[in-house]
């Protein structure tokens, strides 16, 4: 039964273009789900495996507006939401969506933040109610909201 589980939630991954990660806070140390690579045109094996790594990954364009993003103190009990862009080697560019939350303890205290990605690419009705929708067409920023459909 676990490895039925583990090939539907491969399968589930692969289809709906997603993939998961999980960032330890004390370390900066970010382990991925098997089969991530392929989001960013990489080898499972070359994927970025510390926060300033993923980062660079990130358009240049994109880059300043997801790490303030990802700075500002949210509720913590939502998911924080964000679009951005990645250039894979060859060249090819991606749009990707990620949802992101903190795990805490009893305290309250951060104590790993997971989220998955997802390549919304070729979707671009998915995009997220809260997420500032960025036009590619040029170099311009326009922020709207649309509610997920």
């Amino acid at each position: 039964e676990l490895s039925e589980a583990k090939a539907m939630l491969s399968n589930t991954r692969r289809l709906s273009a997603t993939c998961s990660w999980r960032l330890d806070p004390e370390s900066g140390s970010v382990s991925w789900s098997p089969g991530s690579g392929a989001m960013f045109g990489l080898p499972d094996q070359e994927l970025p495996l510390s926060r300033d790594a993923f980062l660079a990954l990130i358009h240049a364009d994109d880059r300043e507006r997801y790490d303030t993003a990802r700075r500002v103190v949210k509720d913590p009990g939502q998911p924080s939401e964000i679009m951005f862009r990645v250039i894979s080697r060859d060249g090819t560019t991606r749009i990707i969506h990620e949802l992101a939350s903190d795990l805490r303890d009893e305290a309250g205290r951060r104590f790993v933040k997971i989220g998955i990605l997802q390549d919304i690419t070729e979707q671009p009705g998915m995009l997220c109610a809260s997420c500032p929708r960025i036009e590619f067409s040029g170099l311009e920023e326009k922020a709207e909201r649309k509610p997920l459909r």
